[in-house]
């Protein structure tokens, strides 16, 4: 008994109790953000849980959170101040991954299907100044180089796509407004991919569910607004992500809709349905303060899900729907007819 108290006792200290965090059961649709706050939500905040049908909001854990990622598995991997932490949204409580320290100025996260983690780095802007994506086993917190952005030097944001490449929107330091672009990066080799998809004054990418999808806004009052990529054809559409927002939700600029919305954060839903966060406002009129809205990408209706800011948001996925190999099926059909013989002769 004293082992097994022990094996127990180790196994769970590296977890640290968080703040005054409500532990929640994570479902498929649910969000997972970043609060904002500061001047235009730039500064990090606290780990959110937002029930997709009721708005309602559940801290996970306090702190100073840059960026989230949330697995297949629904492990939650945020990017701290200091560290790079596994987050357990049922108590909480935090594990540390690594130490930010050895790492370049990291700016984003992302995680693999396999819990593989992705890590955006980029040297202080400058001439030369370049942008590369880090490799990080989750278990050992260990980091390999997975490849260089070249003169893309500035990461706003990275997500993983199930087809198996890290999105990244990143730009050129000290370029022309309108040169953040999104490549795709292979997860396994580095190899990387410029696509055609771009926006001005970029923040902000949403990829689908399938990965046939990827969506970049702009994050200011500016620039190109928010188009979308169809992976498999290379056509550029525009996504109706509202900018303009009043008590009612989305609206056209004039009298009574005088609030415009810093697009913050996209995501795509199970159901295709795209996500947009806001994190601040240009007019302080109360009432009128950023929203988390849910849009039909195909008609543009859009429903406010909960009042904001969030910097960043998260929908955790459903199982994925994986084919057995046939020589796993196989094993597995030993296994299970090895386990009822060895059954029927008790």
């Amino acid at each position: 008994m004293a082992r097994v108290l022990g094996v127990v006792l180790l196994a769970a200290w590296p977890w640290i109790p968080g703040g005054p965090a409500a532990g929640v059961g994570l479902s498929a649709g649910d969000i997972v953000a970043i609060e904002a706050s500061g001047l235009f939500g730039s500064q990090p905040g606290p780990l959110v849980h937002v029930d997709p049908e009721s708005g309602a909001r559940t801290t996970l854990a306090d702190g100073a959170f840059s960026d989230v990622a949330v697995s297949r598995d629904r492990g939650i991997f945020a990017l701290g101040s200091d560290a790079i932490v596994e987050v357990d949204a049922s108590t909480g409580a935090t594990r540390t991954i690594r130490s930010v320290t050895g790492l370049a100025s990291p700016t984003g996260i992302a995680v693999g299907d396999d819990g593989s983690l992705f890590v955006a780095e980029q040297v202080p802007a400058g001439p030369g100044a370049s942008a590369g994506l880090t490799r990080i086993d989750p278990a050992s917190g260990e980091a390999t180089p997975l490849a260089p952005l070249g003169s893309f030097g500035r990461v706003r944001d990275l997500e993983f796509s199930p087809r198996g490449d890290v999105v990244v929107l990143a730009d050129r330091p000290g370029g022309d407004v309108g040169e953040e672009r999104v490549f795709l990066v292979d997860a396994l080799s580095g190899a990387s991919v410029l696509t055609s998809l771009g926006v001005q004054s970029g923040g902000a990418l949403g990829v689908s569910a399938d990965g046939g999808l990827i969506g970049a806004a702009a994050f200011g009052f500016q620039g190109t607004g928010s188009p979308g990529l169809d992976v498999d054809s290379g056509g550029l559409f525009p996504l109706p992500v509202p900018l303009f927002v009043n008590d009612a939700g989305p609206c056209s600029p004039g009298p009574g809709c005088v609030s415009q919305q810093l697009r913050a954060d996209l995501a795509f839903d199970d159901q295709g349905r795209l996500l947009s966060s806001g994190s601040g406002i240009e007019d302080p009129t109360p009432g009128l303060g950023p929203r988390l809205f849910r849009i039909d990408v195909a008609s543009g209706a859009a429903e406010t899900v909960t009042d904001g800011p969030f910097a960043e948001i998260q929908v955790v996925r459903g199982p994925s729907a994986a084919v057995p190999e046939p020589a796993a099926a196989l094993l597995f059909g030993l296994a299970f007819a090895a386990v009822a013989e060895r059954c029927r002769r008790l």
